[in-house]
């Protein structure tokens, strides 16, 4: 159900918003007599009916921020959103960012017509309920209708410790259309999902990019639709304490906290609790498949997302896999634009060597990005990629003699890492070695490494 007094942003184009001739001149005030304008019909009409609705003639203030800036504002303000499709939307580009702006937030768009047909309003938002108010003798009825399909969008999923994706986000490839898609196997294919088809695991190499593909995922409006009782992100890690991370899912759903003594204990209660709910477990960074089957409950409406990068983990879980690859030269030249502020239709003076600083890194996700940002501080792309040129026929990395785990070995990301090193001093090179003796993810403060390094500061 909506809230009582549903909160609505009417976004449209001027030009659409004429209801008989409006000359230059009559531009700022035409609005003042609602006969000339169909936004000031909608929103008194509206407004009288208990909504509050967002629209800039009334509300737009003048706070001095960014115009664009006021309309994220307001539009992360609202419930949901209406678009009115006329010719003159389609062509503007403020009223993109402000669908596009919505369904980034997952707020609901409802299409509105006014000298359009259905097909012509973009394909993004069309999918959904739309009213036909094209004919105003019908204006009444039309808003009864607009209410009812306002009434009945369902709100989106909560989203419960999923990080935010990072700025320099790409889509990679149909990585989250597949992923969506065996998520809602059961949807598309009515049949009855067992067990093993309720867990799929996100496997590749460190440093690919796992955790901020399932973060895309996990704020996919789709998804959140599809999982109306919430989104839950836990990290695992190599040492986990399991029954803590129910308790997690548990106290948020309203359990009492004593009921997870244990991990057995855990996953009686978690079944009890999801056998009716719909909800998405993002269990991050997993290395052992026994950890996994704590939180493989009785919940046929639920799912669970398992990254690791154990390449076995599907095998002895016995469940769909889904393997995150390297990126192509071209994603890898848009990870590269995105890191350095460069806009993606932009000039490329060094186009080749950036490919081949690609290919030497292997299309290795973190090792581009730690590349991108050495770039950026230096500017200089052709002399960045002469060094890891030299530095890759040489053979040989200072960090190549590193203990690193077998799974994240990868020359790649070492050749790539090796240039920030090389920045360092000696003697912080000699302090970044010595923190070898820390376990791998092993407490870490400012006391220790003042012990480790000898140092009277702690700063």
């Amino acid at each position: 159900m909506t809230p009582k007094q549903p909160r609505i942003f009417i976004s449209y184009a001027r030009k659409d918003d004429y209801l008989d001739t409006v000359t230059p001149k009559e531009e700022h005030t035409y609005y003042l007599d609602a006969k000339r304008s169909f936004t000031a019909q909608l929103h008194q009409v509206l407004t009288d009916k208990g909504c509050f609705v967002w629209w800039d003639r009334k509300e737009l203030p003048n706070r001095g921020m960014d115009f664009m800036d006021e309309l994220k504002a307001a539009i992360a303000s609202v419930d949901y959103v209406l678009y009115i499709a006329g010719e003159a939307a389609l062509s503007s580009k403020i009223v993109q960012y402000e669908w596009q702006t919505a369904l980034s937030m997952c707020k609901p768009i409802v299409p509105i017509l006014r000298n359009i047909n259905f097909p012509q309003v973009p394909s993004e938002i069309s999918g959904g309920n739309g009213v036909d108010m094209r004919d105003k003798a019908y204006f009444e009825p039309k808003i009864a209708e607009l209410l009812k399909i306002i009434d009945q969008q369902p709100a989106p999923a909560k989203l419960y410790s999923v990080p935010n994706l990072p700025v320099w986000y790409i889509e990679r490839g149909n990585d989250v259309s597949d992923l969506q898609a065996d998520l809602r196997a059961d949807v598309a294919n009515p049949v009855v999902i067992t067990s093993k088809e309720q867990t799929i695991t996100l496997q590749g190499m460190g440093g690919l990019g796992k955790t901020t593909l399932a973060t895309a995922l996990a704020r996919e409006c789709e998804v959140r639709h599809r999982f109306k009782d919430g989104v839950f992100w836990l990290e695992i890690g190599k040492t986990p304490n399991l029954a803590l991370r129910q308790m997690d899912i548990g106290v948020t759903l309203g359990d009492d906290r004593a009921e997870y003594p244990d991990e057995a204990r855990g996953k009686q209660r978690l079944s009890a609790l999801l056998a009716d709910k719909a909800v998405l477990i993002v269990l991050d960074d997993v290395w052992e498949h026994e950890h996994v089957n704590y939180f493989r409950v009785n919940a046929p409406r639920s799912r669970l997302l398992v990254t690791t990068r154990n390449t076995d983990m599907s095998r002895k879980l016995g469940v769909t896999k889904h393997e995150i690859d390297t990126l192509t030269t071209e994603e890898g030249m848009t990870l590269i634009s995105k890191h350095i502020g460069r806009k993606l239709d932009a000039p490329r003076p060094h186009e080749a060597d950036e490919r081949a600083i690609i290919e030497m890194l292997g299309g290795h996700t973190l090792a581009i990005s730690i590349a991108a940002a050495k770039i950026r501080e230096e500017s200089q792309i052709p002399r960045f990629q002469q060094r890891l040129a030299k530095r890759k026929a040489q053979g040989n990395t200072p960090l190549g003699d590193l203990n690193m785990d077998a799974n994240d070995k990868n020359f790649n990301l070492e050749l790539s890492l090796a240039e920030s090193y090389d920045e360092l001093t000696p003697d912080m090179q000699s302090k970044f070695r010595v923190l070898g003796v820390f376990a791998p993810d092993g407490t870490f403060g400012i006391a220790a490494a003042q012990a480790l390094w000898q140092l009277e500061d702690e700063f």
